[in-house]
């Protein structure tokens, strides 16, 4: 799998696999990650719309997103309070732990999940999960590197009771209510299948960002690795927050 995000995390590169999720539901790892932790635990927030999960930080030199599905934990440690045995179980919450042993196992493909059409949603939901950590990696990547609008963020975090009314809704330099990486989320968390979570995204980069925002939009894609939709060019300007000094 191409991942043109993980350029941004050059310390990492080659490294091996030290983030999974797990879900309960299935008895085995969905999906792993040698980037960010935390942006995994919030793919897992995101994903728990569709299914209990648990980001785990583990040594795992075996997983791969290719065989993550065949292997389980050994000691299923209070992985029962984490739902119940069933993929239309949700939790609206996702939960972190950390393996200080490596009780990984082989257990093959799960036998619940076996017929054609059951295995084929395992595969589909595998496939939406790396979607949403694709997005999630893609969007914080652009925002923190565009810091287009940074004022409205300080000023909701740390001087709240003194912040003018328009900056508390300004997030960044489109017009999204309370910013594209909120719009982006929030797209991924309700959408219910890979196609129409993109189809949602890529109108609301139409819908929110008629303005370049100094590449804001483009960066957002390229680190993505996806096509960006199509637009009126003529439509297209750059907008740039300047800093006083």
């Amino acid at each position: 799998m191409n991942r043109p995000w993980a350029e941004y995390y050059p310390s990492n590169k080659n490294s091996p696999n030290r983030y999974a999720l797990f879900a309960p539901p299935l008895d085995r790892f969905l999906i792993v990650d040698n980037l960010d932790p935390w942006l995994l635990f919030e793919t897992g927030r995101i994903l728990s719309s569709k299914i209990i999960n648990v980001a785990y930080i583990l040594k795992a030199d075996e997983l791969t997103n290719e065989n993550c599905l065949n292997y389980g934990t050994e000691h299923n440690r209070n992985e029962a309070n984490y739902g119940a045995s069933s993929m239309s179980s949700i939790k609206q919450s996702a939960s972190m732990a950390f393996l200080k042993q490596n009780n990984i196992v082989h257990k093959g493909w799960s036998t619940e999940y076996a017929t054609d059409d059951r295995r084929q949603a395992v595969l589909d939901l595998q496939e939406y999960a790396l979607f949403v950590l694709q997005c999630v990696h893609a969007i914080t990547i652009a925002e923190s590197y565009k810091n287009l609008w940074p004022e409205s963020k300080y000023l909701e975090e740390f001087f709240p009771d003194n912040a003018p009314e328009e900056f508390k809704t300004k997030f960044d330099p489109t017009t999204a209510p309370r910013g594209m990486m909120h719009e982006i989320k929030n797209i991924l968390y309700h959408s219910s299948s890979l196609q129409e979570a993109r189809a949602n995204i890529d109108q609301a980069w139409i819908d929110y960002s008629q303005t370049d925002n100094a590449n804001f939009r483009s960066l957002f894609y390229s680190a993505a690795g996806i096509t960006a939709p199509t637009v009126d060019q003529n439509l297209l300007k750059d907008t740039i927050t300047f800093w006083a000094c």
